[in-house]
């Protein structure tokens, strides 16, 4: 073992296959590229260049004081102060949550901007206690931006086989974006780029038209039928389909029914 109470200097390289441990009075200078590594001899190419993960793939552990939590700060020269890691007990600056893993704005008033909750694994955006999976807080949004008109952007809720919320762009047709709430399987279109439902600007509802011109206008190629079922379970024969008909608020009105006799 070697032994050095003072300084040490070198010009060259310096390899050390052993521990090295010191006073904790000193600071330490290494102007060079420094490596530490399991694995066979090569050249760092960065100020710390680690290889030979353990066992977990870990190379750095970052173990701080229970009650100050451990962190590691990153800067932009001397400003621009982010720091990143688990939150202690009663750390004097920091404001990532005990036991949580959080990202905070160190030269913005310690802002934590994700916080990630112990055991639950919760998320939170703008909030450090953060009750479900995905939680943002503060008026956040989320914005989606396709990597091109023509693919659009999709958001997916639920299952795969359940529900999308998406814009997009039909290219064969140069349909603009048109926002769709659909099944995935296409089974269901609240407003469809292809004119299947249309809910325009104006408040019209157009099914089979991209232009409804009424507010509820049925557009087709062939019949256009417009089914109003009534007593499906067939056990209250006075329940009719029925068209109320009202104009002057309501001040006069007229129906069109079926009654239980299948009369008009």
């Amino acid at each position: 073992a070697l032994q050095v109470k003072g300084d040490i200097s070198a010009s060259g390289d310096i390899i050390i296959e052993g521990n090295i441990s010191s006073s904790n009075t000193g600071n330490n200078y290494i102007a060079g590229n420094t490596r530490f590594s399991r694995d066979n001899n090569f050249f760092p190419t960065h100020l710390i260049h680690l290889s030979g993960s353990d066992g977990d793939g870990a190379l750095i552990r970052v173990q701080g004081d229970p009650s100050r939590g451990g962190t590691i700060e990153y800067n932009r020269g001397t400003s621009y102060t982010w720091r990143a890691g688990v939150g202690g007990g009663s750390s004097d600056n920091s404001n990532i949550p005990s036991s949580f893993f959080g990202i905070e704005d160190a030269s913005g008033g310690n802002e934590v901007a994700i916080a990630i909750a112990h055991t639950t694994q919760n998320v939170g955006i703008g909030t450090t206690s953060p009750t479900e999976t995905l939680e943002i807080v503060g008026g956040g949004r989320i914005k989606v931006t396709p990597g091109s008109d023509a693919t659009g952007s999709i958001l997916s809720l639920a299952h795969d086989q359940d529900v999308i919320l998406s814009t997009e762009n039909d290219s064969a047709t140069g349909h603009p974006q048109q926002f769709v709430l659909k099944h995935n399987l296409g089974d269901t279109e609240l407003i469809n780029r292809r004119g299947d439902l249309i809910l325009s600007a104006s408040g019209n509802i157009g099914i089979g038209t991209t232009s409804p011109s009424e507010m509820l206008h049925l557009k087709s190629t062939g019949d256009v039928v417009l089914k109003l079922e009534a007593d499906s379970d067939n056990v209250t024969e006075t329940d009719n389909p029925m068209l109320l008909l009202t104009q002057d608020a309501g001040g006069v009105s007229g129906s069109i029914s079926l009654d239980s006799t299948n009369k008009m």
